[in-house]
Parts: structure tokens; sequence; C-alpha cells
């Protein structure tokens, strides 16, 4: 679930309009804005339509109906693209842009200096384009007529970025570049998984699941289970847990914001769940207390929470005040571990 801070980002995707550098768009184009948070100037540029993968951040985008990809077959005057921090990932969201962008489209992109910004007009330059960049607020905006690309390249970075089995630890899983730990089991995971050692049954949850690493260790193992939600606020992360796990039926999927409450049907049973802790690069155990709030909402009486969190961060207060009783089952590798009952 760890995500772009892409509050300052969004906000100068509009700034080479703004500045005069470029004419602002017709308002009868079409605009595509892909992976920004809602900023105000967003809507002087004509139709628009919104592509947010990141739940949290559709908030504010309601009126333009975003969905989670890019439609099938649509084109567009115009693409707006905060980018990815990680670099196939990156490659993946301007070979996409590419794709559905018209013959002399308009396509800006911004990214963080110290997030890959400073390599976004080298990146841009591979699929044929001749690119303009400036520098602002510790971020590169970039930006580019589509002429000449080399559509060999974009086939192939949207085959590096799409998503692909590959082995992890000697299994198989469907992940994708960009995801939290796409190519590698969390080492908070693989530790929370050592010590969830009682029998799991009834009704449960993995809040934020990824790809499904948690969630696949527990239904394999836990047979009891009636029914089981995988909760991710990344999209493309939930899509692979679906692949990952669908030779279980007792499981539903749910795309939401796990700060704030979600659809439980009836009260659950258990909650396993390696919270997010980062907004962008900065540390943010607000979200980690969410989750733990979430989960306390969402368990039974004698339920039970098994979570794993970095060793500094301050969940004790939060824990101890929502649970009946709280064990830390283990403090190591910088991680603790803990069981709480409601």
């Amino acid at each position: 679930m760890v995500k772009n801070n892409a509050d300052n980002l969004s906000t100068l995707l509009t700034y080479p309009f703004e500045a005069g550098i470029l004419p602002w768009p017709d308002p009868q184009q079409k605009t595509l804005i892909h992976n920004a948070l809602y900023w105000p100037n967003s809507q002087r540029m004509g139709i628009l339509e919104v592509v947010q993968s990141f739940s949290p951040d559709i908030a504010g985008w309601q009126q333009f109906q975003p969905t989670p990809d890019i439609k099938q077959g649509s084109l567009y005057q115009n693409v707006l693209c905060v980018l990815a921090k990680q670099k196939e990932a990156c490659f993946y969201q301007i070979a996409q842009s590419l794709n559905h962008l018209e013959e002399d489209g308009l396509m800006i992109v911004v990214a963080a200096n110290d997030a890959g910004g400073k390599r976004i007009e080298k990146w841009m330059q591979e699929f044929g384009l001749k690119t303009y960049n400036l520098s602002k607020s510790k971020c590169r905006i970039a930006w580019a007529h589509r002429k000449n690309v080399n559509q060999e390249i974009i086939d192939q970075k949207i085959i590096d970025g799409a998503r692909q089995i590959i082995s992890i630890e000697g299994q198989n899983f469907t992940t994708q570049p960009g995801i939290f730990g796409w190519d590698k089991v969390d080492q908070g995971s693989k530790l929370l998984a050592r010590f969830v050692s009682e029998k799991l049954s009834g009704n449960g949850a993995d809040f934020g699941c990824g790809y499904g690493f948690l969630s696949n260790f527990v239904l394999q193992k836990h047979l009891q289970i009636n029914h089981f939600i995988a909760a991710e606020a990344d999209y493309n992360a939930l899509l692979c847990a679906q692949e990952n796990l669908k030779n279980f039926s007792n499981i539903e999927f749910q795309w939401c914001d796990l700060t704030q409450k979600i659809n439980i049907k009836a009260p659950l049973d258990f909650v396993i769940m390696n919270p997010p802790f980062h907004a962008g690069k900065k540390a943010d155990s607000d979200i980690g207390q969410k989750f733990i709030e979430n989960a306390a909402q969402a368990l039974k009486k004698k339920g039970v929470l098994y979570m794993v969190a970095n060793a500094h961060l301050p969940y004790e207060k939060t824990l101890n005040h929502l649970f009946e009783k709280v064990e830390k089952l283990t403090e190591e590798q910088g991680f603790k571990v803990y069981r709480a009952e409601k």
C-alpha cells in the first residue's frame, strides 16, 4: 500500500501551462490524468478522464468517475501522469501513456528528484521522444509530443512492467513492478508468518494483502477458515492477489482505503496485517494506528489480531487501548510481532 507523496507532484502537472511555457489545451480536447491526487487547476484541462489505482487517492475525483485502469482502446490529446518510484513501473506508465496518446498529442510527467525525477528526460528519450523539462520544488517536470516514437520499445516496456509470474523463495507468484515488495517476501510478513501458531478458523481477513503472500500462507495452513477477506488499497496488487489466491473458494477481495472502515458483513474471528508506515519517504505511524482501529472495529469479542510492525513505531498505546489482551510475541530483525485479543 506504500504510495508516492503525490500531493505536490500532482499540482506540478499543469505548471507548464500556468507558467506560460505551453498553451492551455483546447477545452474540447480529451485529457487523461493518471496516478494523481485531485488539484483544482486540473479542471482547466477540458474533458477529463481519471485513472487512479490507489484507493485513498480517489478523493476529489468522484465527479469524473475515476477508474483503476486505462480504458482499452481509448485515445487522448493529452496525458498527464505522476510517475511511480520504481523504474520498471515508470517505463510502464510512459509506455502506456504513449499507447493511449494520439499522434502529436502532449504527454506531461512529473517525479520527485529523489524518486527518479533526474532521469525522466533520459528515460523518455529511450522511446524516441524529443523531450523538454524543468525543475521545480525538488521535482522534475518533463513533456513531449508523440512523434516518431519507437513502438518496439513501447511494447517491450509494457511487457517488462506488466503482471508476471516470478519465483519468490521457491514459489511462483503473480506480481507486478511498482507494487510494494513486488519481487520478494517482505521480511516483516515472513516473520509474522512464523508466529501465527494457533489454529485460525471462522471468518478472517488480511488488511493490506499486497500480492497475497500472507493470505496464501494462512489459507494453505488453516483449513477451518469459512470466509476470508483480502483487502488492499493498491488495485494492481489486488489483481495479483486475485490470481495468486484463485484456488481458494472461500475468499472475498476488497479494493478499499484501509484507513477507513471497510465493508464487513459479519464480525471477524481474526485479522492478520503488516500495515504500511510510509507516506512517500516520510514515516507515518498514523497509517498503522488507523489499521489497528479498523481491525478492532471489525473483530468480534475475543477476536484476535496478529500484526507485525517496525520496531521503532509506537503502536503499543493504541493496541492496549482497543484490546483486552496484548502480547508481544517477538522483537527481532527490526520488527515487532503482536497478538492482540479483543
